[in-house]
């Protein structure tokens, strides 16, 4: 069920249109827009056309950078949303903030704002946990994190903003926590859904909707910008971006008949989707769930019994036998330690 809303990156949109744009130096505004886009690193790239052109070339100042800094930045470099009783910081307005000092050419408060963000959203180390969606006053009136879990939007622009901000500013540093985030978030944040392949989830912990054996998923297609995707291909090419580029198409054909990306979409398992993959391939299905040594040689050998010692439930083990073509009489023989042909005649004996 779809139930569009006016969605982060379109409201990321409606920021550049509004004339947000990078300052130029006089040397470069006797350029063409293609020299102004080279200075500049990234801004034709994330623009269509025209729009581009037209972004590429102007040289202006940038007045809604100053006006944004002095309004809602501390000198930190923490973001503050001033119209929630928490005064909350977000990882989406860090990292869409970075972006646009990158734009603008503002390396001093770059750094603030990711500095700020790796503290305090990340405990210090992006290595070892993804950045916090929220901070801000807790209801104790202490200050720090107020939602742990992680914004995988947020966090491919946190991305993003770092690869683009190495490679203008040539900064190596930024390159390689690019690909430490990305390393992160494909761990955490990308789900290989039955029937879709590797797919970004809103973040890295409650869109599974049933638990872990849930047919069911909460997706947001407005949290992937199809751009910053196809620069994650180049900046990590052993990761799975082309594939979730894939599964982004699929989701975005079947969740958008009038053109326009949905915030939140329910995405549920075709029925015998599992089964097929587990049939194609049973050890590749097993190592993707993580089955343990006992479960998967039990899964070899089609012995019930010793999925149930391993940890399987009568429900789920039903699924199996069927999946195992096992019939009453399998199940039976390998209850009472005999051969199939053994309980048969057993029964045959009994009357039964």
């Amino acid at each position: 069920m779809l139930k569009p809303r006016h969605s982060k990156r379109q409201e990321l949109l409606n920021l550049i249109r509004t004339r947000m744009l990078p300052t130029v130096r006089p040397s470069d505004s006797a350029r063409t827009p293609r020299h102004a886009l080279r200075a500049l690193g990234l801004w034709c790239a994330l623009l269509p056309g025209a729009m581009a052109q037209d972004a590429c070339s102007a040289a202006a100042a940038w007045p809604l950078w100053e006006q944004f800094t002095q309004r809602f930045m501390q000198d930190d470099g923490r973001v503050i949303d001033y119209t929630t009783a928490q005064q909350h910081s977000t990882s989406e307005g860090q990292s869409y903030a970075m972006f646009f000092a990158l734009v603008a050419r503002d390396r001093a408060r770059f750094d603030k704002l990711w500095a700020w963000s790796i503290t305090n959203l990340a405990g210090g180390d992006i290595g070892a946990r993804l950045p916090a969606w929220q901070w801000g006053r807790n209801a104790d009136g202490s200050w720090g994190v107020v939602d742990a879990n992680s914004a995988s939007d947020a966090n491919l622009w946190f991305a993003y903003a770092l690869a683009e901000a190495g490679r203008v500013w040539h900064e190596p540093r930024y390159t390689a926590q690019a690909r430490t985030l990305l390393t992160q978030v494909a761990i955490e944040e990308v789900a290989d859904l039955p029937g879709l392949g590797p797919t970004l989830l809103p973040a890295s912990k409650g869109f599974a909707l049933s638990g872990p054996d849930s047919r069911t998923w909460r997706l947001n297609p407005s949290y992937l910008p199809v751009p910053l995707l196809r620069a994650f291909e180049k900046i990590d090419p052993q990761g799975p971006w082309k594939a979730v580029g894939t599964s982004f198409q699929r989701v975005l054909e079947g969740t958008t008949p009038k053109g326009f990306a949905a915030d939140w979409v329910a995405y549920q398992v075709p029925e015998g989707a599992t089964r097929g993959a587990f049939v194609a391939d049973p050890e590749a299905y097993m190592r993707q769930y993580g089955l343990n040594e006992a479960q998967a040689a039990a899964i070899r050998a089609k012995n019930v019994l010793q999925l149930i010692a391993a940890g399987g439930n009568a429900y789920y083990l039903a699924k199996f036998a069927g999946i195992f073509q096992l019939d009453m009489q399998d199940i039976g023989a390998q209850q009472t330690g005999m051969t199939k042909e053994a309980f048969k005649a057993k029964l045959v004996a009994a009357g039964q």
